[in-house]
């Protein structure tokens, strides 16, 4: 009955099955084989002598666990050079036709391999056959043309010798893909299996890929056209280029288990129990959330799972830990599990922007530690530092609500647009991305450089006057952060469609962009002068929200709330303003900055030398 079994899959498929393997059912009713386990290699193992007459390409994950997986080319090195296999199979892959597994030898870019059976095997084969017998030291793959969701994440490579022995070659996993398509992940060198953690099980890489280019972008200077615009934020680079988000991930680095298959379902029942205030985890298991019908254990677990091999996981799970022990009402958390729970079955933007909320949760104020020794100089700037980065990053967001999200909502919102619920997930990708290569500016959030295109629209190029003075009024310090329909005079344009005849949906300055990260190269300093162009009034509308005044206006009002330092720290600041200003009063520091005479609004001459002293603002 299996040998039926294994002809008939042959013959469904037009390949063969290369492997001396065995089919039984499982429990699912799906196929499996049971391979021969391949040889341990030491890792400095050398393949120099060793001929392989296959190899074994097996993909076991994706970037968004995407149904299908796809590449365009995969080469194989030796020290003579490119090795080219005779021939490479797919089997139990599902191909379409013109895209079969030998366009992956055929040295041609324009075309490329998908198996549309990876949904269901949650794995795919690829097994390359050689004329003789031949010796690996290096091997790369390249992206295909389209969908990045599809592109493999995690990998292994395994050799069958001469003798029919299988070698295990190489292991990746978390691997971060490249960003453009048509793209080499490398030349990856052989690892023969051997793992890349530390000796507590983290990973020593603490500089994610992403991470990486946003150093880029914010260490070099701005383009040459826009450094006019650059000199309006009145904001020192400490404060522009950096975020509490850096502060935070380096603070979870600490707290990161270094067995997190061990460790994340117990974390996970706990925060569910502590929430909902349940007797067992069992119950924890079956709880669903209470502002929306989601299962938050399976919900939430799927968001985790989608983390696997990604530097992400560990901080999910650091993060999460971190709020749940600073939490003083755990109800408090309902909102956040259910925010997580809903991505669970969601694109991988918004798994990412789940991500990104847990952590500025983990770095808010509110989690913060509030025990300061007030007689430590150093501690108390320090705490100010921390809290004055997460002043500047909630300003940033207000600025990047006003200048480009709120009015794209309208925009949309008056065509009719099916993108428009997309805006802060997809549409605030690409503005981020566009805003830090042109100002060298740092955001509180990761953006996905890869992401599509939708969610944008040049805003600007309504032909309507009254829509663009409701897009001037977000700008203003009664509307700036809130929602376009606030302004009053929203009411008169909200039915008129006519006014956006001359924009574009899911189109934003560069017609042949297709990500964030290809929009954002075309403004950087070797970008396209025209694209630089058509992004300079845009780029002004959020300049002009750091202007001094406003910035000032809203840091007094921040830092004697109750989400402001503590005020010890604004105290020891004040005293050391006055100690090199002899002529300050002997008073508080909200009587001093807010006076009587100014019907009780900031003293922006004031407020001036304060923050100017914490670093905040330019000289």
């Amino acid at each position: 009955k299996n040998n039926s079994h294994m002809e008939n899959t042959k013959r469904k498929r037009n390949t063969a099955v290369r492997y001396p393997a065995k089919f039984h059912k499982t429990r699912d009713t799906q196929d499996q084989e049971i391979l021969p386990e391949p040889m341990s290699v030491d890792m400095n193992h050398s393949t120099t002598g060793t001929g392989f007459v296959e190899l074994r390409l097996t993909i076991n994950q994706l970037i968004d666990n995407s149904c299908s997986v796809q590449l365009c080319l995969v080469n194989f090195y030796n020290a003579r050079g490119r090795i080219q296999p005779n021939s490479v199979l797919n089997p139990l892959g599902r191909n379409p036709y013109s895209e079969k597994p030998n366009n992956l030898i055929n040295n041609n870019v324009h075309t490329k391999w998908l198996d549309s059976n990876f949904r269901y095997y949650q794995s795919s084969l690829l097994t390359f056959e050689f004329s003789q017998p031949v010796e690996i030291h290096e091997y790369e793959i390249v992206s295909a043309n389209d969908f990045p969701e599809r592109d493999p994440v995690s990998w292994r490579l395994e050799g069958l010798d001469q003798s029919k022995q299988i070698v295990l070659l190489d292991v990746r996993s978390g691997v971060e893909p490249p960003f453009s398509r048509f793209t080499s992940y490398g030349r990856l060198q052989l690892n023969f299996g051997a793992n890349d953690h530390d000796e507590n099980g983290k990973n020593p890489t603490t500089t994610p890929r992403e991470e990486r280019i946003i150093e880029e972008w914010t260490a070099s200077q701005p383009p040459e056209a826009f450094l006019e615009i650059e000199k309006k934020i009145c904001l020192s680079d400490k404060y522009k280029k950096k975020s509490h988000q850096q502060k935070i991930l380096q603070d979870l680095f600490e707290h990161i288990s270094p067995e997190p298959t061990k460790t994340w379902i117990p974390l996970l029942l706990s925060v569910i129990q502590k929430t909902y205030n349940l007797q067992s985890p069992d119950q924890a298991r079956n709880q669903c959330c209470t502002l929306e019908n989601h299962s938050l254990y399976n919900n939430i677990k799927q968001l985790y799972k989608s983390f696997d091999g990604n530097w992400r996981k560990g901080y999910f799970e650091a993060g999460l830990k971190v709020i749940m022990d600073r939490e003083s009402d755990p109800t408090g958390l309902i909102g956040l599990l259910s925010l997580l729970a809903r991505a669970g079955n969601e694109c991988r933007s918004r798994k990412l922007m789940a991500f990104n909320t847990l952590l500025q949760r983990a770095s808010s104020p509110k989690t913060m530690p509030t025990g300061i020794n007030q007689e430590n100089e150093n501690e108390q700037k320090e705490t100010m530092d921390r809290y004055l980065l997460s002043f500047v990053d909630n300003f940033k967001q207000k600025a990047l609500a006003s200048a480009f999200l709120e009015p794209t909502k309208a925009i949309l919102e008056l065509m009719m647009n099916s993108h428009k619920i997309d805006v802060e997930v997809h549409g605030s990708n690409t503005y981020i991305c566009a805003l830090m290569r042109a100002l060298s500016m740092r955001f509180p959030i990761i953006p996905v450089f890869d992401d599509r295109m939708i969610g944008v629209c040049e805003f600007l190029n309504t032909n309507n006057e009254t829509l663009l003075k409701v897009f001037d009024e977000l700008l203003t310090p009664r509307y700036f952060g809130m929602s376009w329909k606030s302004v009053p005079s929203a009411k008169l344009v909200r039915y008129n469609r006519n006014s956006c005849q001359n924009v574009i949906p899911d189109c934003f300055i560069y017609e042949n962009g297709d990500s964030p990260m290809s929009v954002a190269e075309q403004i950087g300093p070797n970008g396209n002068p025209e694209v630089q162009r058509r992004f300079e009034p845009y780029l002004r509308r959020f300049a002009s929200c750091f202007d001094k005044e406003l910035v000032l206006s809203k840091a007094c009002d921040w830092i004697i709330s109750e989400d402001g330092p503590p005020y010890s720290c604004v105290s020891s600041a004040f005293n050391e303003v006055k100690k090199k200003n002899g002529n300050i009063v002997d008073v508080d520091f909200r009587e001093w900055v807010y006076e009587e005479e100014n019907d009780y609004q900031p003293n922006i001459e004031k407020a001036t030398l304060f923050f100017r002293f914490l670093g905040l603002i330019v000289e």
